[in-house]
């Protein structure tokens, strides 16, 4: 039975594929400059802006803006959820600019497996059932109990 349920397990988890997350984008200001910039990310991705320069800066968009200046060493994170391209700016410096461009993301690619494996696969499982069972029945002495 321990069997049984270690292999219905690991099909399970074989069968729901990589788990999908944020993903989190490095964006490094250095020398009165974003970078990198443009940047291309996907829908619900998040830029992660470090500030390794000597000087104060800020990003400022329409839709966004750091809630105070970042001091050398310090970072501020934006998650985009929505497709579009987003402008950016320091306004502490005049023409220091970026871009994010944010796509949805394709869909997942899922390979087509042929009928015979599926059912191959689903009537091994169902042979390897009906063997343990039957051999459970002609085992002497008393039943296990389910």
């Amino acid at each position: 039975m321990r069997r049984l349920l270690l292999l219905a397990t690991v099909l399970f988890v074989l069968a729901a594929g990589p788990a999908s997350g944020v993903v989190d984008r490095a964006n490094s200001i250095a020398g009165f400059a974003f970078n990198p910039s443009p940047m291309d990310i996907t829908t619900g991705d998040s830029v992660v802006w470090t500030n390794n320069d000597g000087s104060s800066h800020n990003i400022v968009a329409a839709s966004f803006a750091s809630p105070t200046e970042l001091l050398p060493g310090q970072t501020y994170r934006r998650t985009f959820d929505a497709e579009g391209d987003y402008t950016y700016e320091c306004t502490l410096h005049n023409g220091m600019t970026g871009l994010v461009r944010v796509r949805t993301a394709p869909a997942p690619v899922v390979p087509e497996v042929p009928m015979p494996i599926l059912l191959g696969a689903s009537a091994s499982i169902a042979i390897a059932i009906a063997l343990w069972t039957r051999r459970a029945r002609e085992t002497p002495g008393p039943r296990p109990v389910w």
